[in-house]
Order: C-alpha cells, then sequence, then structure tokens
C-alpha cells in the first residue's frame, strides 16, 4: 500500500469518527493522514473541522490556511 492510499484510509476513518462526534480520535487520524501526505488538502480541512467543533477556532484557521 502507498503512502497516499494510507493516508486516504487514515483521512476516511477520520471522516468516520468526526461524524460519530468521536473528534480526538478523528483529529489523531487526521494527523495520520497528514504526516503520510502533508500536500493532500483534505485531511487539512478534516483537521480544520474538528479543531472547528472543539471551540478551538484559531487552531481551525491556522489548519484551513
Amino acid at each position: 500500500m502507498s503512502k497516499e492510499d494510507e493516508a486516504k484510509n487514515y483521512y476516511e476513518q477520520g471522516v468516520k469518527l468526526a461524524q460519530a462526534g468521536q473528534y480526538q480520535e478523528a483529529l489523531n487520524n487526521f494527523n495520520k493522514a497528514i504526516e503520510l501526505d502533508p500536500n493532500s488538502a483534505l485531511p487539512w480541512i478534516g483537521k480544520g473541522y474538528v479543531y472547528f467543533k472543539l471551540g478551538r477556532y484559531e487552531e481551525a484557521l491556522a489548519a484551513n490556511e
């Protein structure tokens, strides 16, 4: 499995966790996806969404810059 495929799997799991309200676990998955494929925009967007839901607005903005 390529790094990009592995990153996609972490991203998709993060989305499912975020939808279930498991924000810390989702954040962990988005961070792992970013480590594997830092140029993919989707995990950064997911990370920003989770920070927003947690009320961490400055971090949400930074994740989506």
